[in-house]
This record gives structure tokens, C-alpha cells and sequence, in this order.
């Protein structure tokens, strides 16, 4: 049965479909809850069975400048929502966070996770780096040619990290030296380190700085070579990158640390200054063991309407030989799979490799409760690896009370956003009101084709929003009075075609199989153009000319030849119709029709037509277009010539 809203309104759609939507939409979203609300509500209308009297309104709409039947996103939601399309077609593959490749949320983190500085030099300096756009100031950088002078606030794109920004001296021959990042780890088997050194500032001299390292937790001679050294930087070079020799002692021991202090010599004062960062912190990592392998946190806190736990595994204290481990979940107050995943899997890390992270995906069921917890168990590690002191964590997903609101919201939205898409739900004040508006008002959507239909069928579409809306009596008022419109406008119609005949010498005939055909087949032509454009198959394009061409033939012509063989029948009189001029037009539509059904039949088995009805390669396409288009030039041209005598027909 259909969900219903908080009044009891049924729904369009159900609850899992917007949950499942937003889960591939991603958290890191900056879209509003409209936005959001038109993004699924398009969803839903691409995936909703279409029926084919939709085209035929549609492709009316589109004609006169009406509101469409189908949402018109906006250029920036319809890449999204092409992207977020091929996403989805993509099987079994994890589906990333789509907004996420689009537009990314601005982030704010240290450049570094460790810092390190000489007790004398009392203070220390700590770096925030801001990622992604920035919308609020973005300075612009003109290139300008290389006088060895580096400016500050724009180093090369070989410095690494982001530089500190430093009191400078209005001195241009100034340079300023400092590490290019403020730690460094090497495995201990690669048995050398490499620390860089770079200069801003002024650039074209030489200059002169000097390392020295310093024991921490690791002791020069044992576990590094010791280093206290000059260095020097030639004119024009802006980087010096210096090696410190580890010493692989195939011992296990803990990971050990040691720095390395930048310096300026004597004498160097007057042209050089250091920047922020003096020392680095380089860390041997242990690798002669396999090592340790738990989970980086013992409680993990996780929001039930991100869709995932994310859980880090770590190995330390050695990292040598590829290693495995296997992981499964535990149920506590937390139950699978009402609340989460189960999950029981495998990690397997290779030579070298310190990190892996787990994920497991989270329920979201939109339901009120309280906060909920379930274990992850690290089991049978191989290779040598043993589990450390966190083999178990806790994941609590916490109740998120806010996005459940939100997502009422965001339901309600588009639920509001399908019901104006309906022809059934509009009231006889809003009939008007699309009626004198172009695109139904909404002027954002709407193109220069629109306002040229409205201003042309502004009369004829102010005189259609006096039929009742198909909200009242069921719809069948709606009916009975549509059918009364079309009755007058048809003899208006067939008047004015005769008129306009004369008017420029054409028989009634031929204006009945040109212009006027035309004109009531304008509909039919964009509707099935809309249908090729938007339905998965061609059934409805062809299927929306044949059932209309059906329409005009049985019916149109059935019923008034059934309503006046009774008229006549009660004057006791036969009912007689001569055959004239249309009979030749009849037989050469009927050839016309045999020949296209034929070329439809054989597109379907054809691989030069990529065996499809519509559409296909490129050149076979248009040789089908041009060959129809060219069959009712054809049509008008035979029947034009025995109409006017040039052919002779005996009927």
C-alpha cells in the first residue's frame, strides 16, 4: 500500500527510496533541501511509468509555452544528477559520495600531525591549512617574470605543504630558509631519510645553513648516522634536499624518533633568516617484525544517517612480510541486520603498508530510538602479526533526531514538487494562472521558444482554463465540456481551412491533407519527439502516432458516419457518401504507411541500424529521417497532381 504523509496524504514514493537517495547524494552537501527535493523528485519522474496522454499534454505545453509535465533542473543539479545516474549503473562497485566529485566542502587541518622545537627558542609555530574552494576571498596571481625575487605568499609548485607567513624585512635581498615540512618517516629497511630544505625570499645569491641532528627515543650510531654538516645553496636554487643514513639493525624495537635542527652559520646574519620551521621530527619506523595489528580507537561514535562506520586498523611496531587478519561484527544492543550490516571479512596488508580502514555500513531507518552499539573483533592474524591492545572496538550509532527531521522535510518537498507536476491536482485558479503566465510562471525554466507559443496561444489557452479541472466530479465534467470546446473549434477550424483555400486557389482536399493536417498533427509530432527523448524503448514514440492516427480513423470518422446513417435512417432516407478526390489520397497514404512499417521492421533486425527502431549510427539515422520526410513530400505531391487532374484516378 502507498505510505502516507503527516496528514494522511499519500505518497508518491516510499520512505527507503529518499533514503536510499540520499545516502548516494552523499553528506558532504551544500545543496539546499529544495535542491534536494528537485533532485529525487526527478528521479522518481524518470523512473514512473508514462503514459502516452502525458507526451501528447507535454508536447501541447511545449507548442503554447505551457509548464511542463516533466522538472527542467537547473544546469549545476543536472550534472549532479547525471552523475549520480552513472553512478548507479555502475554494479558492484562501492558508489562514492557524489557530490563529493563535484563540489567539494572546504576542510581545515594541521599541515602536519607532529611538530618539534628547541627549548631555548621558547615558541612554536603551528600550521592550519584550508583545502577546497574558497568562496568567501580568493587572491589572483598575476605571472610575472623571474627577477630572484620569491614571493612569500606564492612558492613554487615543488615546495611541499603550505609555508608559514613571516614578518619579512622590506630588505629585497633578504632570504629566508626553513624545512619544507615539519616531519618525516622512513621505513627502517630504506636505510636513508631525505629532509628538504627551501628558500623564499630572495633568491639569486648563494647561501650557506648547517644541519645537526639530535637524539630522541632513537641514538645516533645505533639507530642513524650522525649528521652536522654544512650546506650551501647555489644562486637561483630554491631547494636542498640532504640524506640521513638509518641503520638497519634487523633487531625488532618500538619506533623510534630523532630530529634534525637547521641552522645559519657565523657571518650568514645580514642576508639570511629561518623561517618557522627549524626542526623536523624524523620517525624510523620498526620494520623487522611483522608487528601489531588493532583498531586505531576502542569506541567509535558514528550519526545513524551517515549510512557507514568507517574504523581504522593499524599496525605498528613492525611492518615487515604481507600480513592478514580477519574482522567480524558482534551484536550488543545493536542488531544486525535491523541496525547494521553484518559483516566477517578479511584485511590484508602488504610489506610496508601501516593502515587499512574498514567500513560498515549503518541502517537508517528513520525511526525514533535510542542510542545503539555493536563490536568489532579482530581474529586469526597470519604472517607472523599478532593483535595488539584495541583487537576489540565499540561502535555506537548515535540517534540523529535532526536529519530525521530533515528528511520529513525533504519528503514533504517533494511530494509538493510532484503535485505540480499533475494535471489533476491543479484548481481552476491555478489553470488561469499557468494559462496567462509563460511557462506556467515559472519564468527561471523558461526559453525564448516559450514566450514566442504563449504570445501566440495566449487567447486560445485563457479560453481552454474555462474547462473545469479534472479535481471536480471525478474528472467526467472535465470530459463532457472538453468535448464541446473541440466541437466548436473543429467547425471553426474547417471554416477558416475553407476560407484560407480559396483565399490562395486550393481545393478542399488538398488544404485538408496539408494544413490542416498538419496543424492537429503538431501535437502528435512533438509528443512522440518528447517520448523518443525520454522513454527508455520506442513503443511510446511509434505507439503514440499509430494510436492517434487510430483514433482519427475509427472514431473520427466511425462516429459521425454512425450518427448520421441514424439521422437519416429516421427520415427514411438511405445515408450516401460519393467518393471524391480523397480516395486516390487514401490509397497512396496507405502505400506511405506499408513502407514505413516495412523500414521500422527491418531497423529492428538490421545491424546497420544498430538494430533499433529510433535513433542508432549516425549516417543510417538520417538517411531514416530524411527517407519519412521525403515519403509525405511525396504523399502531398501525388495527391496534389490527381486532385488538379494531372493523374488520372477512376474512383
Amino acid at each position: 500500500p502507498p505510505e502516507v504523509d503527516a496528514t494522511g496524504s499519500p505518497r508518491n514514493f516510499r520512505r527507503d527510496e529518499l533514503l536510499q537517495f540520499l545516502r548516494d547524494l552523499g553528506q558532504a552537501s551544500s545543496l539546499s533541501l529544495e535542491d534536494k527535493a528537485q533532485l529525487f523528485a526527478a528521479k522518481l519522474t524518470e523512473t514512473m511509468p508514462r503514459s502516452r496522454m502525458q507526451y501528447r499534454i507535454e508536447g501541447a505545453r511545449m507548442l503554447t509555452g505551457g509548464k511542463s509535465l516533466f522538472i527542467n533542473l537547473p544546469e549545476k543539479l543536472q550534472e549532479i544528477y547525471n552523475t549520480l545516474e552513472r553512478q548507479n549503473s555502475i554494479e558492484n562497485e562501492q558508489k562514492p559520495r557524489i557530490l563529493e566529485e563535484i563540489e567539494q566542502i572546504p576542510t581545515i587541518e594541521f599541515t602536519a600531525t607532529a611538530y618539534a622545537l628547541m627549548e631555548n627558542e621558547q615558541r612554536i609555530d603551528v600550521i592550519v591549512k584550508r583545502t577546497g574552494p574558497i568562496n568567501v576571498y580568493q587572491r589572483a596571481i598575476k605571472q610575472q617574470p623571474f627577477d630572484g625575487n620569491i614571493s612569500p605568499d606564492h612558492q613554487s609548485e615543488s615546495r611541499k605543504g603550505a609555508l608559514s607567513r613571516l614578518d619579512i624585512d622590506e630588505d629585497p635581498q633578504m632570504a629566508i630558509l626553513e624545512f619544507a615540512s615539519s616531519s618525516y618517516a622512513v621505513l627502517e629497511r630504506e636505510q636513508r631519510v631525505t629532509v628538504e630544505v627551501v628558500r623564499y625570499g630572495f633568491a639569486n645569491s648563494v647561501v650557506h645553513f648547517r644541519l645537526d641532528t639530535i637524539d630522541g627515543t632513537a641514538t645516533a650510531g645505533e639507530d642513524y648516522i650522525k649528521l652536522s654538516e654544512e650546506f650551501k645553496m647555489e644562486p637561483g636554487q630554491q631547494e636542498k634536499k640532504i640524506t640521513i643514513n638509518v641503520i638497519d639493525d634487523n633487531q625488532w624495537e618500538p619506533d623510534e624518533t630523532f630530529f634534525v635542527k637547521l641552522s645559519i652559520p657565523d657571518g650568514e646574519e645580514t642576508h639570511t633568516k629561518l623561517g618557522s620551521k627549524t626542526v623536523a621530527l624524523v620517525t624510523i619506523i620498526n620494520d623487522d617484525e611483522p608487528g601489531f595489528l588493532e583498531f586505531e580507537e576502542a569506541i567509535v561514535l558514528v550519526k545513524e544517517s551517515v549510512g557507514k562506520a568507517e574504523i581504522k586498523v593499524v599496525r605498528v611496531n613492525g611492518a615487515d612480510g604481507r600480513v592478514t587478519i580477519h574482522y567480524r561484527t558482534e551484536d550488543m544492543d545493536a542488531k544486525a541486520p535491523k541496525d547494521y550490516e553484518r559483516v566477517d571479512s578479511e584485511l590484508i596488508f602488504e610489506h610496508g603498508e601501516i593502515s587499512k580502514v574498514i567500513s560498515i555500513p549503518i541502517i537508517n531507518d528513520l525511526e525514533v530510538e535510542k542510542d545503539e552499539s555493536f563490536a568489532v573483533e579482530l581474529y586469526n592474524p597470519t604472517g607472523g602479526a599478532q593483535i595488539g591492545k584495541h583487537g576489540k572496538t565499540v561502535i555506537t550509532i548515535i540517534n540523529d533526531d535532526d536529519y530525521k527531521t530533515i528528511a520529513n522535510k525533504l519528503a514533504s518537498l517533494v511530494q509538493i514538487d510532484l503535485d505540480q507536476l499533475s494535471v489533476t491536482k491543479t484548481t481552476w485558479g491555478q489553470r488561469f494562472y499557468q494559462a496567462m503566465n509563460v511557462n506556467g510562471g515559472d519564468l527561471a525554466n523558461a526559453t525564448f521558444g516559450s514566450y514566442i507559443g504563449h504570445s501566440l496561444s495566449f487567447f486560445w489557452k485563457v479560453l481552454f482554463a474555462f474547462v473545469p479541472p479534472t479535481s471536480i466530479a471525478g474528472g467526467w465534467l472535465t470530459f463532457f465540456i472538453s468535448l464541446v470546446f473541440i466541437a466548436i473549434l473543429t467547425a471553426i477550424v474547417g471554416d477558416v481551412a475553407a476560407i484560407f483555400g480559396c483565399l490562395v486557389g486550393l481545393k478542399d482536399s488538398i488544404t485538408a491533407i496539408s494544413f490542416v493536417a498538419l496543424g492537429t498533427s503538431l501535437p502528435d509530432t512533438f509528443a512522440s519527439m518528447i517520448a523518443a527523448k525520454t522513454s527508455r524503448t520506442a513503443d511510446d514514440a511509434i505507439g503514440n502516432v499509430t494510436g492517434s492516427n487510430s483514433v482519427n480513423v475509427f472514431l473520427g470518422l466511425g462516429l459521425p458516419w454512425l450518427v448520421a446513417a441514424i439521422y437519416w435512417e429516421s427520415k427514411n432516407l438511405p445515408f450516401t457518401v460519393k467518393a471524391g478526390d480523397l480516395s486516390f489520397s487514401v490509397l497512396v497514404f496507405s502505400v506511405c504507411c506499408i513502407i514505413c512499417m516495412t523500414v521500422l521492421i527491418l531497423r529492428r533486425y538490421l545491424g546497420f541500424f544498430g538494430k533499433a527502431e529510433l535513433g542508432g549510427p549516425t549516417i543510417p539515422k538520417y538517411i531514416c529521417s530524411i527517407f519519412f520526410v521525403l515519403l509525405w513530400v511525396g504523399y502531398l505531391t501525388l495527391s496534389g497532381l490527381q486532385a488538379y487532374g494531372h493523374i488520372k484516378w477512376q474512383s
